[in-house]
């Protein structure tokens, strides 16, 4: 499987690029005053406006950064946009035969929780997109 892979906060993410709609520099942020701790605002992308989190375990105040880069993602309902400090580049990985690690991702949110991977000394936080959709019936 391709995953295309990012820094945020000197963590490593990766995301199935078949879930990666588009990467967008220059991502103007709203603020929602009152909004959860990883809803960092909204933006708008080509008419369609989405809301855009933070899955690093920092919390960070965004609102002095301007414009930002975020990797859009596909979701069964809608998409959401995720900020990142830079990417990284796209690698082929046989998740079978990688190592998972033991104990939980370094996100900060259960909604984000992910596969830790060992993949070439490196350690990945690879995001499932079925579990990045916002919960609030829990």
């Amino acid at each position: 499987m391709q995953v295309i892979t990012w820094t945020t906060d000197n963590q490593l993410f990766g995301l199935p690029i078949h879930f990666c709609k588009e990467i967008s520099e220059n991502v103007s942020i709203e603020n929602i005053p009152g909004s959860e701790e990883h809803i960092v605002g909204l933006t708008n992308i080509r008419g369609e406006v989405l809301t855009v989190v933070n899955v690093s375990q920092k919390s960070r105040d965004f609102s002095n950064e301007g414009s930002m880069e975020a990797v859009v993602v596909r979701l069964k309902e809608d998409d959401i946009a995720i900020l990142i400090d830079k990417i990284d580049e796209i690698i082929d990985m046989d998740i079978k035969d990688e190592s998972k690690l033991s104990g939980e991702s370094n996100t900060h949110l259960n909604q984000f929780r992910s596969n830790l991977i060992n993949f070439e000394n490196q350690v990945i936080n690879l995001l499932e997109p079925n579990l990045l959709e916002f919960n609030e019936k829990n």
